[in-house]
């Protein structure tokens, strides 16, 4: 484990430029002379445990122009004036920017933080009304007033999850949870009035369209197939005549709950005491829902079924996998508290095929619950079935430095150095995290990528 002492202080210098003034140390090694040398980097400076200083500094430079490294400024787009998912990927995604963004958002430095909110505003200015026509066929859906979606560009929004059997996917739930969660937190972090005033309201929008899904007699939300973060893996309810409902979907509650946390702040910096009392009891009316989805071993499950069926209880003969991203979410939104958040992890730690490359996958073993057989794009390990998404190992690198797990963040950034040093930041990584998705692809670049150099500098 890693100590620090000192203090972290920020300064301008025609970009952001933070220095470290601190000890780093592994316990029960202790630092030799030579590891104990003066760091002396871009953006980070100390002493003490020098390659965990290089990756610091690393981390924080791939947020700016830099000579070595793949950077941020390579995914400008003009068509927006702000940041495209990747050259291969002409949109901005909620689930793909969520552990990105939410890692970064402390330290972003302009233009890059008014690239980022011209990038959501293709959500918010395109958000569901009940009567705007999305996109084209086949994505030609009207939305709930409130909706967030998959995926925007100007002109085009895809109200559900575009992949997969799109006839049986339910409107983008998880989606507008997380959309949500990221405005809050930039309206929180640049505490413009003026900005408050214009998306506040779009934000309350979100949350009341969450509500709509909510079960007065147990305070869970219900979903159908592909509501969830990752979508398609989730297929909600396999009805006994082999048609899909809605299940209560674990991942929905938690990304609420953190989005909840910050919507209230944001009402209370906009002097909306009673908008804020509003939320703190919905708030803390689904945090008592969440005992009817969590095991005795502490971890949440995937989801519960209307007939009790729980699907995600870890070694059970059916739907026995353990399901990573509401874990790992719980952890590093604060969603449970720290001796939950230690049992969580311990269970992660149990496990060793959800890390079998250092990084997290999002369930271990595969999938049988999922609308299609496991095989092709859904075999386990290639996409939303023990693939891997940097996206989702920024949060699970945010819940190890919530409990001091600061190798497992090293572990994390060495195996996302191997992918930076080739220029092959691609994802998702197939492979269970081993290969990239594109492999005809001599140089691969996308905005999720950057979550865990983003998570290691916000874990500070």
């Amino acid at each position: 484990m890693h100590t620090a002492t000192g203090q972290v202080t920020w300064a301008r210098q025609g970009a952001w430029a933070l220095s470290l003034a601190a000890a780093l140390s592994l316990s029960g090694q202790g630092a030799s002379g030579a590891e104990a040398q003066v760091f002396e980097g871009r953006f980070f400076r100390g002493v003490g445990d020098r390659e965990y200083l290089r990756l610091l500094d690393l981390s924080r430079r791939v947020f700016a122009p830099d000579p070595e490294f793949q950077n941020l400024a390579m995914l400008y787009i003009p068509a927006w004036n702000g940041l495209v998912e990747g050259p291969t990927w002409d949109a901005w995604w909620v689930q793909n920017s969520y552990g990105t963004t939410y890692g970064a958002l402390p330290f972003l430095p302009e233009p890059f933080l008014t690239f980022l909110q011209n990038s959501q505003d293709l959500w918010f200015d395109q958000m569901g009304d009940g009567k705007r026509v999305g996109a084209p066929p086949p994505f030609d859906w009207v939305a709930p007033d409130g909706c967030l979606c998959d995926a925007a560009r100007p002109g085009w929004i895809v109200y559900k999850q575009g992949d997969g059997r799109t006839h049986l996917h339910d409107w983008g739930l998880e989606f507008t949870a997380a959309g949500l969660l990221m405005q809050a937190e930039l309206l929180l972090i640049r505490r413009d009035p003026q900005a408050t005033r214009r998306y506040l309201p779009k934000l309350e929008r979100c949350a009341r369209f969450i509500e709509t899904r909510r079960d007065p007699t147990n305070n869970l939300f219900l979903a159908g197939p592909a509501a969830n973060l990752l979508a398609p893996s989730f297929a909600g309810w396999k009805k006994p005549d082999g048609t899909y409902g809605k299940a209560y979907l674990a991942g929905l509650s938690v990304t609420y709950i953190a989005a909840l946390d910050r919507l209230i702040e944001v009402e209370k910096l906009a002097g909306r005491s009673d908008q804020a009392e509003l939320w703190q009891q919905r708030r803390d009316a689904a945090r008592k829902g969440l005992a009817l989805l969590t095991t005795d071993e502490g971890y949440f499950i995937n989801s519960l079924d209307p007939d009790g069926t729980r699907h995600g209880v870890y070694g059970a003969a059916r739907h026995g996998y353990f399901e990573a991203p509401v874990n790992h979410d719980a952890i590093a939104f604060r969603v449970v508290d720290d001796a939950q958040a230690r049992r969580i992890y311990a269970k992660i730690v149990s496990i060793p095929g959800l890390r079998p490359h250092g990084f997290i996958l999002p369930n271990y073993p595969s999938y049988d619950d999922m609308y299609e057989k496991p095989e092709g794009l859904w075999a386990f390990g290639t996409w939303v079935n023990g693939g891997h998404w940097s996206t989702c190992e920024a949060r699970m690198m945010l819940g190890y430095y919530r409990l001091g797990a600061f190798e497992d963040a090293r572990r994390s950034m060495r195996q996302w150095l191997t992918f930076a040093q080739r220029f092959r930041l691609d994802n998702p990584l197939v492979r269970f995290g081993s290969d990239v998705y594109q492999p005809g692809e001599p140089i691969n670049l996308t905005y999720d990528a950057f979550g865990p150099p983003a998570a290691f500098v916000r874990g500070l």
